[in-house]
């Protein structure tokens, strides 16, 4: 897993890296759905869900996906994500596919509470063949 949690005033940062933005997101979406539900422990593929979302600009894309995802947590079904692959990404638009499955306690082991994607201090940095993505959530 390409993410890490990083400690921020009340909230936390989520850090993702891949080879590629779509790589960067699919482990920025793990990395959310990994601090939700405890590293992911028990997840299986049972079923998958699309996600698209669009926004005026990369960043507000990146916000928009990742709620787009958080809500389909905090609501029916509960979705907790196993695997996500980036079908299709613009400056203004991305489609997201997950594998997984609804999240319940008596099966998994729930994480820290994510209330809001926040802008502050949103990144998006290409450096290379790298792209890292930086989003701060809050708790």
């Amino acid at each position: 897993m390409n993410f890490e949690f990083l400690d921020h005033t009340s909230d936390v940062q989520i850090h993702s890296w891949g080879d590629s933005l779509s790589e960067a997101l699919e482990q920025q979406i793990l990395g959310m759905y990994s601090y939700m539900s405890d590293g992911l422990k028990n997840v299986e593929d049972v079923y998958t869900m699309d996600f698209e979302a669009e926004g005026s600009d990369r960043a507000a894309t990146l916000y928009q996906i990742l709620s787009e995802c958080l809500y389909y947590f905090t609501s029916e079904p509960f979705f907790v994500a196993q695997s996500v692959e980036v079908v299709d990404i613009s400056d203004k638009k991305v489609h997201v596919r997950a594998k997984g499955e609804s999240f319940t306690t008596e099966k998994h082991e729930p994480g820290t509470e994510i209330k809001a994607i926040t802008y502050s201090n949103l990144q998006i940095i290409e450096n290379g063949s790298r792209v890292d993505i930086y989003v701060v959530v809050d708790i």
